[in-house]
């Protein structure tokens, strides 16, 4: 039985991984020849940090790729969806 169960597991993981597309593409910056390609680099998160490594930018009048790392500290409020109206008053 557990055996059943492991291939039908392995198949329908292998099925779902073939069929499965996603569409990804590089963010234009508006208003220049510049692209950045997220897609293709790594991110890793921990706590309040995001860092990015690595980050391809590529000059589409030179064909030049550029890469850069990039880091973002987040910081929230201490309620972000209360605004002046959870204030008693």
């Amino acid at each position: 039985m557990k055996k059943i169960i492991k291939k039908t597991l392995i198949s329908t993981l292998a099925c779902s991984t073939l069929f499965t597309t996603s569409y990804v593409s590089a963010e234009t910056v508006s208003g220049s020849d510049i692209n950045v390609h997220f897609e293709a680099s790594n991110i890793v998160g921990s706590g309040r940090s995001i860092n990015i490594h690595r980050v391809p930018v590529v000059i589409d009048s030179t064909g030049e790729t550029l890469f850069f790392d990039v880091s973002f500290k987040l910081s929230l409020d201490s309620n972000p969806l209360c605004q002046d109206s959870c204030r008693p008053n």
